[in-house]
């Protein structure tokens, strides 16, 4: 008891170097100090001296201070072969609850204070971590693979945590396959790994209702209880959190946070910070699929010699698609993006009439289809279709215009010869008319 008082007056002392020393008393405070090993577990601090196991010899006093913050301090006799016969005597156990009582009223202030420093300092860390994530542009990044690798590498180091994963939901919704795996403790990663719904159905069913899942014991936790003995206990995993990604309100995938070791309280700090990295992985996700879709469309506008274009009514902005600009011969520098830009590109004959067009489409008396001539900077003659239509505001007013422009000069110039051919058989008809008729 002297000494722990002693310790206790010690202000200069960090949580980390007091839970020490007091399992160090703890274990010389027993009849057999040699055999004896000791935990002690305060806030989100825990220190165990290193021969510490759960043993059915124990005895153990719990730590409840004045904010509600839990702890407890545990001796144990690891070795329980039948060789060994201690036991811990009933003066013992008054010790201990003495030794947790001296705790809880001498120290109740200081460690909470304490302990809620430290717990401002994580804080601040994840919320610099998820600053750096969130403007680094890496969330834009064409390499999902890359995102995602710098991505579990950060939750690991900020929250140190042995494991951490994405995986994605097939779309049948029938497994999930892990786009990245980060091992801290080798430093590296690994993918392709697959869960099937079949072998796992209360996970798959708790992850698909966009909660989180904390599981601080993941070995009797129910959501995670499945996975004990092909994959916890193997690995040596002793709690879990895992975050759902979720993207247009439905999971595409989960956030996987698994602690090695002793079993871990996750604080609400981490819950949250667990939380915000799934989000920042539901955006990456979406962009992905966004900027892989556009890249389909231009591919397939490429093929097809179809563009799109969106005229913004209220700015006289002018927005084409990569195709639309191959289309009409430009650069997008070498284009100034407004409706009258764009009149300059139209053969002059044609220009009056598309004009038209466009102002009659403009006040949604009817959509746009019209056929017109453009003239490319090579002085090259090319024909459009342009087909388009007003979107309209509540209140009735058409505030954009939104088409497609089409080449059709190869139809055009079919067109042409088709004409011409039929001119040349007309007239070779005529002829052989007039001929006939001298031969008469």
């Amino acid at each position: 008891m002297h000494a722990l008082s002693n310790l206790l007056r010690d202000d200069d002392l960090s949580i980390r170097s007091l839970l020490e020393k007091i399992a160090d008393i703890l274990v010389a405070s027993v009849q057999f100090p040699l055999r004896a090993a000791a935990r002690v577990r305060l806030f989100v601090e825990e220190s165990a001296t290193s021969d510490f196991v759960s043993s059915d010899k124990f005895i153990r006093a719990d730590l409840a201070l004045s904010d509600g913050s839990i702890g407890v301090l545990e001796i144990t006799y690891p070795d329980t072969s039948a060789a060994t016969d201690e036991t811990f005597l009933p003066e013992e156990v008054q010790m201990l609850e003495s030794m947790a009582e001296i705790i809880r009223t001498t120290f109740d202030g200081r460690l909470a204070k304490e302990c809620q420093t430290t717990t401002n300092q994580r804080y601040e860390t994840q919320l610099k971590e998820l600053a750096k994530l969130s403007s680094s542009g890496l969330l834009d990044s064409a390499d999902l693979g890359d995102t995602l690798r710098n991505i579990t590498e950060c939750v690991s180091t900020t929250l140190n945590v042995g494991r951490v994963s994405v995986w994605n939901i097939s779309r049948s919704r029938s497994r999930i396959v892990a786009q990245d795996l980060y091992l801290a403790g080798e430093g590296s990663h690994e993918d392709g790994h697959e869960l099937l719904r079949a072998d796992y159905p209360g996970y798959f069913k708790a992850i698909e209702s966009t909660e989180l899942i904390i599981a601080n014991d993941a070995l009797t936790h129910s959501d995670t209880e499945e996975f004990v003995d092909a994959y916890l206990k193997p690995l040596g995993i002793a709690s879990m959190l895992d975050a759902p990604v979720v993207v247009e309100g439905a999971t595409a995938g989960v956030l996987c946070l698994e602690h090695i070791g002793q079993a871990r309280n996750w604080t609400n700090d981490e819950q949250s910070f667990a939380l915000s990295v799934a989000n920042l992985v539901a955006v990456a996700l979406a962009r992905h699929e966004h900027r892989a879709s556009e890249e389909s469309l231009a591919k397939a506008q490429e093929i097809a010699h179809l563009g799109s274009w969106r005229l913004d009514l209220r700015t006289e902005e002018l927005l084409w698609s990569d195709e639309t600009f191959r289309i009409f011969g430009l650069k997008p520098k070498e284009f100034g993006a407004s409706l009258e830009a764009f009149l300059k590109c139209v053969h002059p004959d044609d220009r009056p009439a598309m004009r038209e067009a466009h102002d009659r489409a403009r006040k949604d008396i009817e959509k746009l289809n019209f056929e017109h001539r453009i003239v490319l900077p090579s002085g090259e003659i090319r024909w459009v279709h342009e087909l388009g239509e007003a979107s309209l505001s509540d209140t009735g007013d058409a505030f954009c215009l939104t088409g497609t422009v089409l080449d059709i000069t190869v139809r055009k110039m079919a067109e042409g010869e088709i004409v011409n051919r039929s001119n040349e058989l007309r007239q070779a008809n005529e002829q052989l008319a007039v001929s006939q008729s001298f031969c008469r």
